[in-house]
């Protein structure tokens, strides 16, 4: 005996959209001015970019775990501790999408981190993906990075 399958006719979905994404605003020249600080070892202008209440998270610890802007800041200093900062090199362009929905400003960078281990002189290069989200201000919000720990290692 044959089943006869009965499907529910496809729902008609008008596309929306939720935003803008640009290849040049003020925001990717905000991350790219830190990015450069922070290679050229300005660290007070680099940091100078973040909100004094931004929070960081990456893929490496809990998503639910958290930095504040000093303990980032500590986490950086143990990096370069460790490591030599050779460059920074941008990977593409950075984007910058601005939401409807939730008002968000989120730009999203590309980058190679060059660096030498102090312990041992090995050369690293470490790809890192950053999500930084803006206030109205101008003033990074939060930061969520993607890079592999294990390289470091």
């Amino acid at each position: 005996m044959a089943v006869a399958l009965h499907f529910p006719e496809p729902e008609i979905v008008m596309w929306k959209e939720d935003g803008t994404i640009y290849n040049h605003h003020e925001n990717i020249k905000t991350i790219r001015e830190m990015m450069s600080s922070f290679e050229n070892k300005d660290y007070d202008r680099s940091y100078s970019f973040y909100d004094e209440k931004a929070t960081f998270s990456d893929i490496n610890r809990d998503s639910s775990k958290t930095l504040n802007l000093t303990e980032q800041k500590a986490q950086d200093k143990k990096l370069l501790m460790d490591f030599i900062l050779v460059a920074i090199d941008m990977v593409g362009y950075p984007d910058y999408l601005h939401y409807e929905l939730g008002n968000s400003k989120v730009v999203l960078s590309w980058w190679n981190f060059r660096l030498v281990r102090k312990s041992d002189k090995k050369e690293i290069t470490m790809p890192l993906f950053l999500l930084d989200n803006f206030d109205d201000k101008g003033k990074i919000v939060s930061e969520i990075a993607y890079y592999s720990a294990k390289m470091l290692e």
